[in-house]
Order: C-alpha cells, then structure tokens, then sequence
C-alpha cells in the first residue's frame, strides 16, 4: 500500500506559492505537477478545509461561519475512508479554524489540534476577537516535529497524515529569516516551507518518499492591502477587509495545487485548466483506489495530468463571514454574504445571494485580470467612477479652457492640446472632473479627466493610445500608472509646458450604468493614505512604486506650500521619511522592512544625517521647503540605486522640475 500526505499551507497566495523563491514548494512541484488555476470554496479557514476534506461545496457540509456550525453529520471526510480501509490515519493542525469541535477530526486515530493560550493565559477558542484568536497558533517548527514524530511511530504501517502550516495568517512575524523574500508575510511562508522540508526530508532518508504520494494546497490567499498589485482592502475600496475572508477577488481564491505521485502523475509539469479545491478528496480515492460511498462534487483530476480533458472547470465560492464583521461598538456591520462563480480563466461572477435587487459583478479576465473594473456592476459592491465627472462638449470645453487660462494659460494650453488628441476617437467619451468639474481650478491644480470606453472598459491597447495622446500634446517628463493607490487606470502624468510642470490626471472606466459614485478621482499623496495623512510603512518595498510615490507626494507638498498649507505639508514629508526614503534606505543597507523601529540600529550614521535633515526644525515654509528639497535630494539618490539608469534618469528629470516649479533648494541637492 502506498502512503498519503496531505498539506495545507494556510494563507499561501497562489501568487507568492509559485514565485520560485519557496525551496521546497519547488521540489515538490518539481516531483509532481501544478495546477495553475486551482480555486477555493471559500476565503476561510473552516470551510475551505471542510470543502478540502469532503469533496462538497459549503452549503452540503454545512460549516460557514466561524464557530457556529460543525460540519452537518451526513458529510464524510477523506479521512473515514482511509480509516475504513486500513490505514493509520493522523493529522497534525496548527489554528482554532481546524479545531476538532468542528468535526476535522473524523476519520483520524489521531488528531493533534493542540494550541498554546493566548499571551494572556486566556482560551483562544473563547475568544471572541477574530484577530486575537488567530495569534494562537502551533508554528511551523512544532508541526513538523509532531509530524516526524507521527510518522516514526509507524515507520512499518501505510498512513494518511494531513498537516496543516498557520505561519503566514497574519500577524506576519516569522521568528528565522530563510531565503530571499520581498516582505514580512513572505518571511512567514519561507519559515513554514523551511520546516516542510524537514517532514519531507525525513519521508527521503527513511525511505518512503517514492511510495508516498503527495498533495499540497492552500485553502485561500491574502490581501496584503497594497504589497500586490490586486489587493483591494482598506484605502483601496473595502475596508471590510483584513488579510481574507470578506471578498472573493482572486488574491483570495486563486490558490496553490499540487499533486506528486512517482509512476503515476506527471514530474515538473504546470497544467492550466481550472480547477477546485473540491477536486481533491475524489482525486485522493481515485488515486487509493478507495470507493467514495457519497456523492462528491468534486472530481478526480487525473484526466487532466493525462491529458484527456483541457476543460476549465467552473468554480463555486462563497462567504458567509461578512455576516460576522463589527463595527466599532461591536455591532453587526450588516455587510451580507457573497457567492460567486469563476467559470473559466476569463469570466467570473460575483454576487450578493439576497434576491433580484441584490449586488454583482461581471469581470473579464482576460482584459481585467487584476478584477479592478468589472464590465456590468450593480449596487455597491466595489467603487467605481465618481458621478461628479462632466461630459465635455464643445460649449463646455470653452468655458472650462476659459476658466483655466485666467490663472494658469500653460495648462490651458496643455487641455486644449490633449482634448484636441483624445476627440479623435468618437467612441471615447470624455469629461472634466475634480476642479475642472467643480469651477474651483487654479494655477496649482491639476488637470483632472475620466475617459468613458464602451462595453467591457479600457483594454491595454487603450491605456497605450491615452499616453500617446498625451505625448503628442506635451513633452513628457513622467508617466506612470497609479498602482500605488491601487488605480491602474488611473495614468498620471508631469508634462513641461513653457517652462511650466503641469499634472494631468487621466482615469480611464468602462460605462457608468448601475455605477456607485465615491472611487478617488485625484492623485493622493501616497499609497495608504487617508485624507493626506500617512499611513505606516508598507511590509513590501517596490523601488518602481516608491518613485511614483516621490513624485505624488514631492507635488503635493509643494502645492501645500504655495497654499501655505504648512501642517498637511509637513504630514506629506513625514510619508515620504517613513513611506519611501527609510524603506529604500533598508534595502540598500539589507536591512528587514520593519517600519520605523530601529533606525539607529539598521542604518548607517550617513542614511540618518540624510533623514535627520527632512525634518523641519519649524513650521514655516522656509524650513519646510528646505526640508523638502532635502528629502527629495535623499529619495533621488536611494532609489536611483535601486532601479534601471534609464528609468531613473526619467523620474530624477520630473523631481528637478519639481523642485525647480517649488522654488526649492537645499545645499545638498543636486
């Protein structure tokens, strides 16, 4: 008889699970094949697991919610049958989700769901925060030598053993660092693939390695709010959610799938048809040769591996945890369920099961993967373009274009080039917004406008031909696309008009129908802000987004300036300190992005001078702008270390211009 091992890596976006960086997801991948497109039932722990176990979708099993339900008593567990069949079963589980009050127990002669008291000293499973709950946990280390432990206790019987990693559920604080990771919920998955490594060396040097077939997975994903470029919580749009659990984007349900068996399945291979996690305990019998007795709604997967069936198999998931979300006063939020259906690798739907009159959402993946602009929406499930923006006749442009010669005659000239450019397209609507749209422009705003694209939205080809509009109507000192607000069809851009910086803000949407108004039509002043006030430093650091950071917020400082806006000034020099210059300074010097704890510590005596001299001595402008020019001075010579001399060289002309439109200078800048 051969041997079964089932892993679950909790929280593992399939994303990061395939990023090559994880040495032993690796060699597992490379002893078996991928499944690129494997979908969760659900973006919880409970009932993704219980989906995992059963084969069935969360309305059979039963289990929705976070300890309300047990799993009904008519579902079977993959366990049971291995049970019935002879062999020694045994799981070893690490987090509240899978505690055996929830029926994960069934089928396993043992069934190690041991966690440690909160830290102070209180149950964990009477707890009724969620977040504290998930802090207990047995880690990576302890799993895997409870594993081991199992397994040499029965180096002589065939097993099932099922284990299950936490590590990277928030909160992201690895205790080893391992391997090359690019933030802190990564160095939790390294910890966590560095101790499976330990279990799977001991199944090679004890012989059973080739006899054992092995299925890895992970039951959801994570929003990271803004490390990934589809993350969707907090300032990005839902601030019902925290790492997972109340959306069902694919960072939440695109998950790593794994099967190995030597002779059986494929060695090295990705495969693409879309899969389930349901598909896995009817593989687990096929592959046993057990005869599951209950109807699955899963199905095996080796048609695929054999390449019988290229099908997509459409994916059902849900979300019935937003029924839990407080708000402040621990009061229900009254956020309802979700459902959705992922039928391909191009449509999804999204949608509240509440009736007729409820909220969905239509994406196409092939022209939206990242699922920020669903192509029919309803209600007010996602933000979407802002009903303030004003079509733009020909009666219209005049008076606007009027309205912004009076104080500022280089952007005039600058609209009324770009109008000229983008009316070339028929079928592009086009309209004013922000201070255009409200009368209120002046010398120091910017050019604020929504392009309309019939049906589905803007496609890549579109984006292309907004920025060579814009090139043909100005020269160009920087373009980027607002993927550190979280827009990606927000392009913005730093034109050089008679001498003058002028900033044009061009987001691109679909057709507005059914369309909730509220998303942010202005550049912020940086990535997780709120209402100008910075946020702390994210766990990720991209040099390409900090310099679209810098020059966001190096222009929002100046015009705060010219405003006399001197505190919300001085807020704005504090993100580009804690958001970009210590951040950069961390990755030049190798440093962990830890915030800004141990700044004396991680860096040098120069970085700190640097630092030392972005901060104002007082709050006036003087001080202000040489603070200014200083972090500037500061952001230009970190991050151009950091990126390509090309790109650098771009950035670093629209930040001189910058600091020349300021009226800055700093005895260091350069």
């Amino acid at each position: 008889m051969k041997n079964y091992l089932l892993i679950s890596l909790d929280t593992l976006r399939a994303d990061v699970a395939y990023s090559g960086r994880f040495r032993t997801v690796e060699r597992i991948r490379a002893r078996g094949t991928t499944f690129r497109s494997a979908v969760a039932s659900a973006p919880l722990t409970p009932p993704s697991h219980a989906s995992v176990l059963s084969g069935v979708h969360p309305w059979r099993h039963g289990l929705r919610h976070l300890f309300r339900e047990q799993i009904n008593d008519d579902t079977v567990l993959i366990a049971e049958h291995f049970q019935r069949s002879g062999y020694s079963t045994g799981a070893v589980v690490s987090c509240p989700g899978l505690n055996a009050w929830y029926g994960f127990d069934r089928g396993f002669d043992t069934f190690d769901d041991e966690i440690p008291l909160l830290p102070d000293g209180s149950d964990p499973l009477q707890t009724v925060d969620v977040k504290l709950r998930g802090t207990a946990l047995k880690r990576a280390n302890v799993v895997a030598d409870r594993a081991i432990d199992w397994l040499q206790a029965r180096e002589e019987q065939a097993f099932f053993l099922f284990i299950h990693f936490f590590d990277s559920h928030w909160p992201y604080e690895a205790p080893e660092t391992h391997g090359e990771i690019k933030n802190d919920y990564e160095g939790e998955i390294a910890f966590m693939d560095h101790h499976l490594g330990r279990v799977i060396d001991h199944l090679e040097t004890s012989g059973r390695l080739d006899d054992t077939t092995i299925i890895l997975f992970s039951d959801h994903g994570e929003d990271l709010d803004g490390c990934y470029a589809n993350d969707k919580a907090g300032p990005r749009g839902h601030t019902e959610e925290e790492g997972h659990g109340a959306l069902l984007y694919d960072q939440t349900q695109s998950v790593a799938l794994v099967v190995s068996e030597p002779g059986t399945v494929p060695q090295g291979v990705t495969v693409t048809p879309q899969v389930r996690l349901i598909d896995i305990a009817p593989t687990l019998a096929d592959l046993a040769g057990l005869s599951m007795d209950r109807h699955c709604d899963g199905q095996t997967l080796r048609p695929i591996w054999e390449g019988q069936d290229t099908r997509h198999r459409p994916a059902y998931f849900e979300t019935f945890y937003r029924n839990e979300i407080t708000d402040d006063d621990g009061a229900p939020a009254g956020y309802k369920p979700l459902a959705g259906v992922r039928l391909d690798d191009r449509w999804k739907v999204i949608w509240e099961p509440a009736g007729l009159d409820a909220a969905y959402e239509v994406y196409d993946l092939h022209s939206d993967p990242l699922e920020w602009s669903p192509i029919l929406a309803r209600a007010d499930i996602v933000p979407v373009p802002d009903a303030s923006a004003q079509p733009l006749d020909d009666d219209r442009l005049e008076a606007v274009a009027a309205q912004v010669a009076a104080t500022a005659p280089a952007a005039a000239k600058q609209l009324r080039a770009l109008i000229k450019a983008l009316s070339e397209r028929p079928s592009c609507g086009i309209a004013v917004d922000g201070s255009l749209a409200k009368g209120r422009f002046d010398a120091l705003s910017d050019i604020d406008l929504t392009l309309t694209f019939p049906y589905r939205g803007p496609s890549a080809d579109d984006l292309q031909w907004v920025r060579d509009c814009v090139a043909r109507s100005g020269d160009v000192l920087s373009a980027f696309p607002a993927l550190h607000l979280g827009m990606p069809h927000l392009l913005i851009f730093f034109l050089r008009v008679d001498a003058q910086v002028v900033k044009v803000d061009i987001r691109c949407d679909g057709p507005s129908e059914d369309r909730r108004p509220g998303a942010v039509t202005t550049l912020r002043p940086g990535d997780g802000c709120t209402d100008g006030r910075p946020s702390a430093t994210p766990a990720s650091f991209d040099p390409t987004l900090s310099w679209n950071r810098l020059i966001g917020w190096a222009w929002y400082c100046v015009l705060k300036l010219r405003r006399d806006e001197l505190f919300a000034a001085e807020e704005g020099l504090a993100g580009i300190r804690n958001d970009i210059l210590i951040p950069a300074m961390r990755q030049l010097a190798g440093a962990p992005q830890t915030g800004t704890y141990r700044i004396e510590a991680d860096l040098s005596v120069e970085d700190r001078a640097q630092l030392h001299k972005t901060f104002a001595m007082e709050l006036t402008a003087p001080a202000l702008s040489a603070s200014l020019a200083a972090a500037i001075a500061a952001g230009k010579a970190c991050l151009s270390r950091l990126v390509p001399p090309g790109q650098a060289d771009g950035f670093a002309q629209s930040l001189e211009f910058i600091r020349q439109h300021g009226q800055l200078s700093h005895d260091d800048d350069t």
